[in-house]
């Protein structure tokens, strides 16, 4: 089972890997690192694209999740604390562990730096963070410059773009819920279990299509419909754990893991993560100056995403507008596609990587 240290007292993350594909040295390194609930092989559906579209795709499972090594128990008093500059801390770690992760597998593995071959980049890495693992690549861009200067080095060389794949506002922005939205996970009319239920397969949904997430308010992301509840249903929409067997929905997810850690840092002081987005993006320190951002949202995804897409395009308008320092971000949508995207519609994340990343 491979696994990659991630400090120095033992702590490792799982991963798979499709390997080098057959006579490259031009690949790119894809790691992707999933959200709450659904851990890596989630993923599974990109595999078989791997070698054909030159890329190399590494799934590694979070703390916690299968193979990786569970928080321990002072690390979860730190989460559950209350006190944001301590849950600080805590996050500022686990964005170190993944640029530590990143470091390993580069050189590890033999991959390939980034270079230019007929103008364009060829090899290195991307970083795909999808769903509330963009609090991850915030953590992890806010506080590059206290990574070691080796970590530094080699995340330069290597790392060009990091891809916000579907962010959502709280844990990626730091930002206050979207007024008058329902989330299942805050009901209070439902038991645990119901919360948990309904919130995965929410994440699933498809709702009704959003031409241009730049203008749209809260009142018209509020009205959008689950298009599987529309008298003109279209069986392309049914939700994707509804159309997934129910071996494929236990494989791919981890309840004990979801309600062990993930909701707690589901729950940490919003500032927490306000102050690493503002520092990733737009507070910036030189470190790691060429690395892209590509905050890439799907049309038909939840509303909370296309908020969180909304927030990071008004905050570089505003960046833009103070003439501000901000980093290289651009937005890409991934057309007729939900929250899983990466499982329906594999094709379409595919292009994403080999045309943006």
């Amino acid at each position: 089972m491979p696994t990659a240290p991630v400090d120095d007292t033992g702590t490792v993350l799982f991963f798979e890997d499709t390997g080098a594909p057959p006579g490259s040295s031009t690949y790119l390194t894809v790691i992707i690192l999933h959200g709450s609930y659904f851990h890596g092989l989630t993923f599974q559906n990109l595999v078989p694209y791997a070698a054909s579209s030159n890329l190399r795709i590494v799934r590694v499972n979070l703390r916690d999740y299968p193979g990786s090594t569970k928080f321990s128990e002072e690390e979860m008093d730190a989460i559950k604390s209350g006190d944001p500059e301590i849950q600080a801390g805590a996050m500022k770690a686990q964005g170190q562990q993944v640029a530590a992760f990143l470091r390993h597998f580069a050189t590890t593995y033999g991959i390939p730096p980034t270079t230019q071959a007929d103008g364009k980049l060829v090899g290195g890495m991307t970083l795909v963070t999808w769903s509330m693992s963009t609090n991850l690549s915030m953590s992890l861009l806010a506080h590059a410059g206290s990574l070691p200067a080796e970590t530094r080095e080699v995340l330069g060389d290597y790392l060009r773009t990091i891809i916000l794949h579907d962010p959502v506002s709280g844990q990626t922005c730091g930002a206050a819920s979207l007024q008058g939205s329902y989330s299942p996970l805050r009901d209070a009319s439902l038991s645990l279990d119901e919360r948990i239920n309904l919130a995965r397969l929410r994440l699933s949904y498809y709702f009704s299509t959003v031409d241009d997430f730049k203008s749209i308010t809260a009142e018209e992301l509020n009205a959008r419909v689950p298009m599987h509840e529309s008298p003109l249903e279209d069986p392309s929409k049914t939700p994707t754990l509804l159309r997934m067997s129910k071996e494929e929905r236990d494989a791919i997810g981890d309840r004990d893991a979801f309600v062990r850690s993930t909701l707690h840092i589901i729950r940490i002081a919003p500032d927490v993560f306000r102050e690493n987005f503002e520092r990733a993006l737009f507070r910036l320190d030189g470190i790691l100056p060429k690395i892209r951002i590509v905050c890439a949202w799907g049309d038909e995804t939840m509303s909370d995403c296309v908020f969180a897409t909304k927030i990071i395009w008004d905050r570089l308008e505003a960046a833009r507008a103070e003439k501000t320092r901000f980093r290289d971000i651009e937005f890409y949508k991934l057309e007729g596609c939900n929250h899983m995207s990466h499982w329906d519609h594999p094709e379409k994340v595919i292009h994403l990587l080999t045309t943006r990343a």
